[in-house]
């Protein structure tokens, strides 16, 4: 695996996911280092195990729910640290969502 290379540029996608989330409005806790080092080691596994020499920002799309998924904790309803506004934003949100919106908004390199 070590074969796989991961570009500058996915480096900096990443790592933009990574905050994305992190700072989503409905994010309570997020990723941190640790989480963008495991992003970058899934993407290069799932290169390597379809038999690509680079990781591309689709391998990293196809694993960042498996890797951030359990790190992501949502705005509790019942924190009184919050604000109403705060606690609408965050209803019915998952980590899920708060992924998928750092995919969708987070351009990947081209």
């Amino acid at each position: 695996m070590n074969a796989v290379t991961v570009t500058p540029a996915i480096v900096r996608y990443l790592r933009d996911l990574i905050v994305a989330v992190r700072y989503h409005h409905a994010t309570y806790r997020g990723g941190g280092l640790r989480s963008s080092e495991d992003l970058a080691a899934a993407a290069k596994a799932l290169a390597w195990s379809t038999g690509t020499a680079y990781v591309t920002p689709t391998h990293v799309v196809q694993v960042v729910e498996c890797v951030l998924g359990h790190r992501v904790a949502v705005l509790p309803r019942n924190d009184p640290f919050i604000t109403d506004e705060e606690r609408r934003m965050a209803q019915g949100t998952t980590a899920a969502h708060i992924i998928a919106d750092a995919v969708r908004t987070i351009p990947p390199p081209v």
